[in-house]
């Protein structure tokens, strides 16, 4: 299987109380021809090396996230969030991998891929 990494962007997410420390999801991007093969390889060693047991990971195939994922990831950026509202969003190249509490920040990530500074942006829930 071949797949170039090709970026990773830090997304710095809303501060709620059971946040990871930093309270930031991340997102890396791939190029492959085989994107189950390497969904299922990230799968495999993010469960061998996470040290929470509330770890979300999501997969995206496809080069432009949907309006609603946009609109999700800022949502998640701006405020706490339910964390079944992952489960409204209709993108089909959305995919939940590890659906732990995690996935709130791992899914709002996504479409961050190529916005770095709104990525990195730190909001105060009124911004």
């Amino acid at each position: 299987m071949s797949a170039p990494y090709l970026s990773h962007t830090i997304v710095q997410l809303f501060p709620v109380p059971y946040r990871t420390k930093n309270c930031v999801g991340l997102v890396a991007e791939f190029a492959t021809n085989d994107p189950e093969g390497l969904i299922a390889r990230f799968h495999q060693l993010l469960e061998k090396y996470t040290l929470s047991k509330k770890t979300g990971m999501a997969a995206y195939t496809g080069f432009a996230p949907s309006e609603k994922l946009l609109a999700y990831g800022r949502k998640v950026k701006r405020g706490e969030v339910d964390a079944h509202l992952v489960d409204s969003i209709q993108d089909p190249g959305l995919r939940i991998v590890m659906n732990g509490r995690g996935i709130v920040g791992a899914v709002a990530a996504i479409p961050f891929f190529t916005r770095y500074e709104e990525a990195l942006e730190l909001c105060s829930g009124k911004n």
